[in-house]
């Protein structure tokens, strides 16, 4: 993997102005790189916060070359010590070997999404 280039700027994007949100940008020049965005939250089993990472997306032609990691880092950064947690679908292998390279630990988790309008059966 080759480092990013020195022209490689993150910065909070200035349009999110609650607390809680974090949305990073990373640019090249003008040109957009990727963004990392995440939200500080309650963790309710530890009874601390936590961040919780939403997406982290790299243009596909500037994957590979740090501008991942560097999000990732900057993320770090910002979250002052908090753990930070996200998800990722187990088929995509190349995110987890990411992770993975990060130091990130990956464990399987099955997540549901419920509505409230379907009723159990009787």
């Amino acid at each position: 993997m080759t480092a990013p280039t020195p022209e490689v700027v993150v910065r909070e994007a200035g349009y999110l102005e609650r607390p809680d949100i974090i949305v990073l940008l990373a640019e090249i020049g003008r040109e957009p790189l990727g963004y990392v965005s995440a939200v500080r939250r309650l963790h309710l089993w530890s009874g601390s916060d936590i961040i919780a990472l939403d997406d982290l997306y790299v243009r596909a032609s500037q994957r590979g070359a740090g501008g991942g990691r560097l999000l990732m880092t900057a993320l770090a950064e910002r979250a002052g010590g908090l753990t930070i947690t996200w998800g990722v679908q187990p088929d995509n292998d190349a995110a987890i070997r990411f992770y993975r390279r990060l130091g990130a630990t990956v464990r399987a988790k099955v997540v549901c999404a419920w509505n409230g309008e379907a009723r159990p059966i009787s």
